[in-house]
């Protein structure tokens, strides 16, 4: 029974084993990163710490780096993709079943080969996740896991490139009789811009490694020439590094848009503009690589023109948020844990201060040993309430307890939740605005407007 198990996935071309197969080793390397990134907090826990040589501390951030973005997030959206798209479009497998489980073993090979640089002498890769060169060069990090490190991002970057071909071809070709492309749904849709993001940009690293191995191996002098050879990797390795920025998030806001579509119970506003904007990502994201390269003497118009392309980019994603609002407008919200997940990450994800709103009992009739209790406290119907903005929190306040709440807000945590309200009183406060007198408001669940 074991021997059939192993074997079973050992050998399969099944798509759903074939995503879980990624879902479960992404997460094994993302745990893998996660004890480097330990070692790295210990290490600066404390000043003139022992803890990690200056050797080891740089394979540590250099190796966290590349497991994170090469074998855990990038790969998370293709496991979502292998185990979701053949069922929301109707096809019965990947358009190569063989091909995705080579695209699979390849990955998890890759991700071995450049582990191993821990165990080969001088350690594993130390020029960080983004390889700038001279640093990965034999004069200055002699060490076979540098080579083992590019070795393994070529496997991966073949994975890839194996498996981007697959899931196109499978959305473009083995569509169910019926299934237009503008039937398909948002999750499909993300997912085929994040495959020709990774279509067109592994490439560039591709390149980028092959030569870099050449260098170390061969002798030749790509990234070492004196005649700009580091500007080079630069230009090789962002016209591949921003677009990465998009592939890691287009699946999560394809996903996202499911779910808004489930528990707002409507379909997505304005989906051809949502496509559009998907769209429009993809070109603009290939055109605002150089302003990773401002401190490296591009010319003044250059960087205009990347200045003025990285802005741009954010109108697609600014039309991608009012259509998110705009599906929840007047509907029937339903807040379930994956709503209020994918809206925070949506709505809550800038570096600003975060508003939080929190509701002030009527303290006339609430002694202050129930409000640290933490107690629900009905509020009576009809009052007049006022938002008011104390300490970087939106308090809604009833205008007659006002003087009382200011007496008490530096002594006492109020936290009061189940409240009902009048129906208009939320309006413009809470993302449910039409809440009814008999339904529970769980104000503990809500961030203001960041």
């Amino acid at each position: 029974m074991v021997k059939t198990w192993i074997k079973r996935w050992l050998y399969t071309t099944d798509h759903k084993d074939v995503g879980i197969l990624y879902f479960v080793t992404s997460f094994y390397f993302a745990f893998l990163a996660a004890l480097l990134a330990l070692f790295m907090r210990t290490q600066l826990a404390v000043p003139n710490n022992k803890f990690l040589g200056a050797a080891e501390y740089n394979q540590a951030v250099t190796m966290h780096g590349l497991l994170m973005v090469f074998w855990f997030l990038s790969p998370l959206g293709i496991a979502f993709a292998n185990y979701f798209i053949p069922p929301q479009i109707g096809a019965k497998d990947l358009a190569f079943p063989r091909l995705n489980a080579l695209s699979y073993w390849l990955y998890a090979f890759g991700g071995l080969v450049t582990f191993i640089g821990f165990f080969s002498p001088g350690g594993a890769a130390n020029a960080g996740w983004t390889n700038y060169s001279p640093l990965t060069s034999i004069q200055f990090s002699p060490n076979a896991g540098e080579t083992l490190a590019a070795a393994g991002l070529i496997i991966v970057s073949a994975s890839v490139t194996v498996g981007t071909i697959n899931i196109l071809t499978t959305i473009l070709f083995h569509r169910a009789p019926g299934m237009t492309f503008m039937k398909m749904p948002m999750f499909t849709w993300f997912i085929f811009f994040t495959m020709l993001q990774m279509l067109w940009s592994f490439p560039s690293l591709l390149a980028g490694l092959i030569m870099l191995e050449s260098d170390r191996l061969l002798g030749t002098m790509f990234f070492t020439s004196v005649a700009g050879g580091s500007i080079l990797w630069d230009n090789v390795f962002w016209f591949f590094g921003h677009p990465e920025v998009y592939v890691v998030l287009l699946p999560a806001i394809g996903a996202v848009m499911e779910i808004f579509q489930v528990f707002s119970n409507r379909a997505l506003y304005a989906k051809k503009v949502a496509v559009g904007a998907g769209f429009a990502i993809v070109a603009i994201s290939f055109m605002i690589y150089g302003h990773h390269m401002f401190l490296t003497g591009i010319n003044v118009t250059e960087q205009e023109v990347f200045t003025i392309n990285t802005e741009t980019v954010s109108i697609p994603f600014g039309a991608l948020m009012v259509i998110f609002i705009a599906t929840m407008y007047r509907s029937a919200v339903k807040l379930a844990t994956p709503m209020l997940f994918a809206g925070i990450s949506c709505y809550f994800r800038d570096r600003r201060p975060y508003w939080r709103v929190q509701l002030i009992p009527s303290l006339g009739h609430c002694p202050e040993r129930n409000i640290l209790r933490g107690r629900p406290f009905p509020l009576r119907y009809g009052r007049r309430f006022t938002l008011r903005a104390v300490w970087s929190n939106l308090l809604l306040v009833a205008e007659d307890d006002w003087q009382n709440a200011q007496r008490i807000l530096g002594k006492v945590a109020l936290h009061c939740f189940n409240h009902r309200f009048q129906p208009d009183i939320l309006s413009n406060v809470l993302p449910d605005g039409h809440a009814t007198t008999n339904r529970d408001i769980h104000c503990r669940y809500w961030l203001g407007p960041a």
